[in-house]
Parts: structure tokens; sequence; C-alpha cells
């Protein structure tokens, strides 16, 4: 998470958020979204489960603009 938080920023990238989410966990979480605002980056840190025998993992999700199609004249317009 920490070079997440070194990297993004180079890379124009814009960190909105930074800290727990809401989960009963508290898993660590940034959210960043790219220069031009096109794409956003929801990054959280599931600490290891000692009890579940479970690994630390990151989980990443991706979102994105929808296409837009162009804009074209009415009807009345033309």
């Amino acid at each position: 998470m920490n070079r997440l938080r070194v990297e993004l920023p180079k890379g124009g990238w814009k960190i909105v958020k930074d800290g727990p989410d809401r989960s009963q966990g508290r898993s660590p979480q940034i959210i960043a979204e790219s220069a031009g605002r096109e794409f956003a980056v929801d990054v959280r840190l599931h600490k290891e489960v000692m009890a579940e025998n479970s690994p630390p993992m990151l989980e990443v999700t991706v979102e994105s603009l929808c296409y837009r199609s162009p804009v074209t004249p009415t009807a009345s317009e033309g």
C-alpha cells in the first residue's frame, strides 16, 4: 500500500481516499482517479487471517467511464 501511495501520483493518478474501508475488519483502502478521470481504482488490503490460514491479499477494482455515442443533431435542429 505504501508503494501505491508513492507511485500512483507519479503516474498521473490522484488519490481521493486513503484510509480504512467500512468493512468490519476496517481494511486499508486507497481510491485513486486517473488524470483525465476516465478511470478509477479501488485497492483494499485484506490482512492475513491466521485462524483461516489465509494469506494477505490485495483486492483491486478498476472502473472506467461508459462509452457515449457522439451527439447527433435532432430533426428540429437540422
